[in-house]
């Protein structure tokens, strides 16, 4: 696996954030890459998801079983997230 860069973001967060949903599939279903790796804040990729990415990436992720529980160093879990940033 590819050691993660100091702000935590791996590529499948940096392709979910820039919308690059091939890369975001290949990742996942080719490379089995973990869907729950958390940021050094300990974010998902849901909670990234959440505030940058679309409807169909979130169900995306949820169908491919990312984790809508895991909460990030703060407390929050993707779904306040979503809210705050909508």
């Amino acid at each position: 696996h590819i050691a993660l860069p100091p702000d935590g973001l791996s590529l499948l967060h940096a392709a979910c954030q820039a919308h690059q949903w091939p890369i975001v599939r290949l990742l996942i279903e080719e490379f089995a890459w973990d869907i729950n790796e958390r940021t050094y804040d300990r974010c998902t990729i849901l909670h990234r998801v959440a505030r940058y990415g679309t409807v169909e990436c979130l169900l995306y992720l949820l169908s491919k079983q990312a984790r809508p529980d895991l909460r990030s160093l703060r407390g929050y879990l993707p779904v306040h997230i979503a809210a705050e940033y909508g």
